[in-house]
């Protein structure tokens, strides 16, 4: 036996995972740790960080990975001295 289960219940589990493992919730969980300040005041210091990342530095999109690739074609061919 084990605890009564309801329709989708893992889905829902899965998706309140993902959602406390944000960006949103990580800066709030890094400034109360480090600056020791309420919640309310953690939150409004969050969302304006992650907006400022949004606008300024943040140029990938969810779920895009950026492999650095060998410029030029000519890499292995012997060159001359």
């Amino acid at each position: 036996m084990g605890r009564p289960t309801f329709f989708r219940q893992r889905i829902l589990t899965q998706a309140s995972s993902l959602e406390s493992k944000g960006l949103l919730n990580y800066l709030i969980s890094e400034i109360k740790a480090r600056r020791e300040v309420s919640l309310e005041e953690a939150v409004l210091i969050a969302r304006d960080v992650q907006h400022y990342l949004k606008t300024e530095h943040l140029t990938r999109g969810t779920g895009q990975l950026v492999f650095p690739g060998i410029e030029g074609r000519d890499n292995y061919q012997k060159r001359s001295r």
